[in-house]
């Protein structure tokens, strides 16, 4: 009796103790919520909890304005035709496959581009995008702002200084020309029409915006150049929004990262300075590339007195 006993009593154990699935969760999600489909001539989408950090698929839309304000998992975007698409924050892909003649503008750790032609992308993305036969694409950096936009960044293991937008990786090159393009820098912001999603805070201009506009390491401005590094410390965040906030225009924003470096990044890029070496690698950092005439005298006089970070570079480069 004692072994049947002991029996019964492993098979409970295991019962309650096996993994839930799913398909079998009593609050499991209604997938028709995370889909829109065969849309066209519609401004629609989703608000703040309504997306939760699940699966989304946008496909079959014509003509429409759709706005995601609310963060993800990964968000896919098939056979959209002329159709505005913002995605916000996506912890993993944004995949956009066989669309033509749209504007996208999307929060992502990846983005990947299929069988696409002629659309525009405003991208804040971890990662070099990457397209594969895909023709006439064009792509800017992303300025956005709405109430819950730093909550839905932080939730999806984003920063507002990873952005590598204008590093375009095509799996597809042309022979004679490229199949994509850099948008000039006074290419004019999404427009957000007067409804639900204007109410909620949706901007896309850069004044105001919670992401930095870069102008990319490609773009050549006259003037000075210099690093500014912020090392460590609780609100090294914040610190750095409020230094790009500061810029006003004035200068330029070339690029940023934020993150810890390794051994063989920062000995090159601190001369081997073991103090710095030591705080970049053992700790965050956030790295901006700054141009523009007197950039250097300009970051240094706001660099005095700063609180917030343990140490602050800048350096002409």
């Amino acid at each position: 009796m004692g072994c049947l006993h002991s029996t019964t009593q492993r098979e409970t154990d295991k019962e309650q103790t096996r993994p839930i699935y799913s398909w079998e969760r009593e609050d499991r999600p209604d997938p028709a919520n995370y889909i829109i489909s065969g849309k066209q001539g519609e401004v629609l989408g989703r608000l703040q909890g309504e997306i939760g950090g699940e699966q989304f698929l946008i496909r079959d839309c014509k003509q429409c304005t759709i706005f995601l304000l609310d963060r993800s998992a990964a968000v896919t975007i098939d056979d959209c035709v002329n159709c505005t698409i913002f995605v916000g924050p996506c912890k993993g892909s944004v995949y956009l496959r066989d669309c033509k003649d749209c504007l996208c503008a999307c929060i992502c750790q990846q983005f990947r581009v299929r069988g696409c032609r002629h659309c525009e992308c405003f991208l804040h993305c971890a990662t070099q995008p990457v397209i594969e036969s895909s023709f006439v694409m064009a792509f800017g950096c992303l300025c956005c702002q709405y109430p819950q936009l730093k909550e839905h960044i932080d939730a999806s293991g984003l920063s507002v200084f990873n952005n590598q937008w204008s590093i375009i990786h095509d799996f597809t090159r042309a022979l004679e020309d490229t199949n994509w393009i850099l948008l000039p820098q006074n290419t004019p912001p999404m427009q957000v029409p007067s409804g639900r999603f204007r109410e909620a805070g949706l901007s896309f201009t850069r004044e105001g915006s919670l992401l930095p506009y870069t102008i990319g390491p490609r773009q050549r401005v006259p003037g000075e150049r210099c690093l500014v590094v912020l090392f460590n410390g609780d609100d090294i965040t914040a610190v750095g929004t409020q230094f790009v906030q500061s810029l006003g225009g004035k200068i330029s924003l070339v690029q940023t990262k934020q993150g810890s470096l390794s051994q063989h990044e920062a000995e090159p890029l601190f001369h081997n300075d073991p103090k710095l070496v030591s705080l970049a690698t053992q700790g965050c950092c956030v790295i901006m590339e700054v141009c523009g005439r007197g950039c250097v005298d300009l970051c240094r006089e706001w660099s005095v007195g700063m609180e917030g970070v343990t140490d602050v570079l800048v350096e002409r480069t």
